[in-house]
């Protein structure tokens, strides 16, 4: 288990892990589908195995929290826009 499973497991509440379960879902179920989803819960089984596991039972059961910028035209990405790389480093 990596610092990300130490936060979940070790620093966080029950309250906070449920809340941030809720969160998690709540944005998968914003739209996210498919390979991308499976690869989802596999990423949080991997941060922590109940966590990953709460998060895949409450997507597919359709429930989760607010999905924040999950309203119509909000925090949308503009696909036709130019990527535009910048090679600054932080020092």
């Amino acid at each position: 288990m990596g610092q990300a499973g130490t936060l979940v497991r070790d620093i966080w509440n029950d309250a906070q892990r449920a809340k941030f379960v809720d969160t998690v879902a709540g944005h998968l179920l914003g739209g996210v589908k498919g390979e991308v989803l499976v690869k989802a819960f596999e990423y949080w089984k991997n941060v922590d195995s109940d966590t990953g596991k709460q998060i895949e039972e409450k997507v597919r059961a359709g429930s989760g929290g607010d999905n924040p910028g999950g309203e119509p035209g909000q925090a949308k990405a503009d696909a036709s826009a130019p990527i535009v790389e910048t090679n600054t480093h932080a020092g």
